[in-house]
This record gives structure tokens, C-alpha cells and sequence, in this order.
């Protein structure tokens, strides 16, 4: 609704006047037309408003705020779609208070990062360059994704470095005390080959979880399945 005319405030063009509705309090910032440009007011729910002209543009609530039209909330933050900050490193900061999670998600040269508010940097970094690089604990990644770490598959398998050394290549780590297995398969799904590795022997299957077709004994004999069973084709001196 519109002010009332009754007690106000002049500030050159504009008024100040307390808002007359009959469902809630607040007030409003009249222009010379008499009609709201801005009006901050309560509905009888309690719940926070504000009004640019007639339109409701943001509410707050006990538990959230909501940007509810398009429109310009101040010089570095709007909203249409979609909330843009402007400021050096810009960021945004989200903090759960039911659970404690404290998040920042912000700006950084040539990244986008996110992190726990004072984490330890970069290791508990995402980082996301302009490029389209993703580091996980990695700043500046150079290739499509970088992690900084390891990575656990939903089974429980670990990718690592090398135990030896970082620049060696890596380890697959099974969940299994005894085994492991790296199998390969085509685009299709169609297997290609399992190498296979257990206490006192390794080498590959002759399916995905299938027999022994090479077998190499730890510092013992080579054997090898030509279609009768294993044979031994090597021996220790």
C-alpha cells in the first residue's frame, strides 16, 4: 500500500512515512507520485519484506531468505535468474547452523574455489580454473581433472601414487586382504583381459574372475594355459 499521509520525514524528493496497512507495520519510501519506490515491512506471519515499487522482491523468513523477482539489490549484487557479487575475490560464504558445516565458495585469479571456511590450503581446495580444469586439492590444474590424493572407488578400491615414487606412476589398492585385479574391457563392455595379483603369485586370467592363463610365481616358475592347463616353461635355476 501507499504511506499515509500522516506523520514523514522529507529527504529533497523523498519522504520517509510510516507504512498505513492494516496487516502490517513498516515503512515506506514515497517519491513525488505518492506511490512506494521502497518499502520494508512485516506480514502477520512475522515474516521480513521488501518492496520495490509494488513488487515483493525479497523475503526473510526464520529460515531463509528468498529472491523472489529480478531486480537490482544493490551495486554488486543482483539477481535475474541469477546472483552475480562483484568484488575482488569475490565469494560467497554458507553456513549450515544445524550441522556446523561452514562453507566458502569464491574467486581467486583464474579459479573458482571452494573450501571449509579455514581449511588448510589447497589440500582441502576444490578448484575450478577458467580453463575448465578441475583440481581436488590442486591449484592451477593443467589437465581436465587433478587430484591431489588419492582416489577411492564406491567398492572400496584405492587409485595412489607409486609406493616408490610419486613420478612412477600408480597403485591400485583392493578392499580384499589377499587380492587384487586390474580388469580391462573395450567400449562395448566386452572383456579384454584381467591381471591379476595374489600372495605368492601374479600374472593374468583367462576371464574376468576366471583361471589362471599366465602364471608367475614370486621369484619362482613361469606357466602358462595353452588349452590343457597350466604348464611350467620356465624354471628356477
Amino acid at each position: 500500500g501507499v504511506a499515509n499521509d500522516g506523520e514523514g520525514t522529507s529527504f529533497g524528493d523523498l519522504v520517509v512515512k510510516q507504512q498505513g496497512d492494516t496487516s502490517a507495520d513498516g515503512f515506506a519510501v514515497v517519491g513525488t507520485t505518492g506511490n512506494p519506490s521502497l518499502r520494508l515491512w512485516t506480514d502477520v506471519n512475522g515474516n521480513r519484506k521488501i518492496n520495490a515499487g509494488g513488487t515483493e522482491v525479497i523475503s526473510f523468513t526464520t529460515s531463509a531468505i528468498s529472491l523472489l523477482q529480478p531486480t537490482t539489490l544493490s551495486s554488486s549484487l543482483t539477481t535475474g535468474g541469477d546472483i552475480t557479487i562483484s568484488s575482488g575475490n569475490a565469494g560467497l560464504r554458507l553456513h549450515d547452523t544445524s550441522s556446523g558445516s561452514n562453507f566458502a565458495i569464491f574467486s581467486n585469479a583464474n579459479e573458482l574455489r571452494m573450501a571449509q571456511v579455514n581449511a588448510t590450503f589447497p589440500g582441502a581446495y576444490l578448484n575450478l580454473t577458467t580453463a575448465g580444469n578441475l583440481g581436488l586439492g590442486v591449484t592451477g590444474a593443467s589437465e581436465r581433472l587433478v587430484v591431489g590424493g588419492n582416489i577411492m572407488l564406491t567398492s572400496g578400491a584405492t587409485l595412489t601414487n607409486h609406493s616408490s615414487n610419486n613420478n612412477y606412476g600408480f597403485q591400485i589398492k583392493s578392499a580384499d586382504n589377499t587380492q587384487s585385479a586390474l580388469e580391462l574391457r573395450d567400449n562395448g563392455n566386452n572383456w579384454k583381459a584381467t591381471f591379476y595379483g595374489a600372495t605368492t603369485a601374479y600374472g593374468f586370467l583367462d576371464g574376468p574372475w576366471g583361471n589362471w592363463d599366465i602364471r608367475k610365481a614370486v621369484d619362482g616358475a613361469l606357466q602358462i594355459d595353452q588349452g590343457s592347463g597350466l604348464e611350467t616353461v620356465l624354471t628356477t635355476a
